[in-house]
């Protein structure tokens, strides 16, 4: 435990570094908005291409690992679905909330997911990862609009395109044209490589500067129980639900670790920006970031510590 702890503690203090130098105005919002663009956009799909190019996937079965992975999110999408009623009624939270809840149990934050996976095992697991990214953002995007389009208040005049979205999502065209560049045995240049190296190696540090800096402060508006429901459901629940249906598909061992760490994670940050174009709550999801980024540091190392033992 006391090596998991070592180990995220960098990640910890990089992204609580984030939130002072935020707190202390040392770039506008604007600033920080570039920045979290060219992670999203630039220095993390570079570090996936070039794993994914050069990567050894003779080991693993991608198979059973896409299988597992959109079986959790099956399970974890009709579970809220038929909990809904009774959400809505226990926690006293109008459908655009249940929304956002929906949201903050079942989306999964893939710069942490990558930062504490290469903090603790190194660029080996970064494959494992990008699998999960390549099979479940897809998903999720689809499940999120869906749910926003039956029980958020949308203006009538707004029409997401969704497939474009998902078409143009840069982990996606960064997967697909890391697996193309490995599966034809083309692979990357040296040139190349290097260039796509140092672009990686600026990703980790500076996403989670961003992640600190889009932190806000808790104001829960009498919606605690949903607070800690999206905790409970997203930091506890879901490790297990990914655990059970990895272990069914076949997965085991380290890559089943690195895999249940995608559903470890606390809630993508971007489900803000969803909430709000697609009439969810959007104060009560930025509150659900939040939170989880909170318990994470608490939750996280219990969860590895009992991955590692069952492994």
């Amino acid at each position: 435990m006391l090596q998991i702890l070592a180990a995220l503690l960098p990640v910890v203090l990089v992204i609580g570094l984030g939130h002072v130098l935020y707190r202390l105005a040392t770039l506008e919002e604007a600033g920080w908005s570039a920045l979290e663009h060219i992670c999203y956009y630039l220095l993390f799909p570079a570090l996936i291409v070039r794993e994914l190019a050069t990567r050894d996937f003779g080991t693993l079965d991608i198979g059973a690992l896409v299988a597992g992975y959109l079986a959790a999110l099956v399970v974890a999408g009709l579970l809220l679905i038929a909990l809904k009623p009774l959400l809505t009624q226990r926690l006293a939270i109008s459908d655009p909330a249940y929304t956002s809840l929906f949201q903050a149990s079942t989306r999964w934050h893939g710069f942490v997911a990558l930062a504490i996976v290469t903090a603790l095992y190194g660029t080996k697991a970064i494959g494992v990862v990008a699998i999960g990214l390549a099979s479940l953002v897809p998903v999720l995007n689809v499940m999120s609009v869906l749910v926003l389009l039956r029980w958020g208040e949308r203006p009538s005049e707004v029409r997401p395109r969704l497939m474009r979205q998902i078409v143009a999502n840069p982990f996606i065209i960064a997967c697909s044209m890391g697996a193309a560049l490995n599966a034809t045995g083309i692979g990357l240049a040296a040139p190349l490589d290097d260039a796509l190296g140092h672009l990686a190696g600026g990703a980790l540090g500076l996403s989670l500067l961003t992640i600190g800096a889009a932190l806000r402060p808790l104001q829960t508006r009498g919606e605690r129980g949903a607070l800690l429901f999206g905790i409970v459901f997203r930091l506890i629940l879901m490790p297990v639900v990914f655990f059970a249906t990895l272990t069914l598909a076949g997965v085991t061992g380290e890559t089943r670790t690195f895999a249940v760490i995608c559903g470890a994670v606390p809630t993508a940050a971007s489900s803000y920006v969803l909430a709000r174009k697609l009439g969810g709550d959007a104060p009560l999801m930025a509150n659900m970031i939040t939170a989880q980024m909170l318990a994470g540091a608490l939750t996280l190392p219990i969860v590895i510590y009992l991955l590692q033992r069952l492994q």
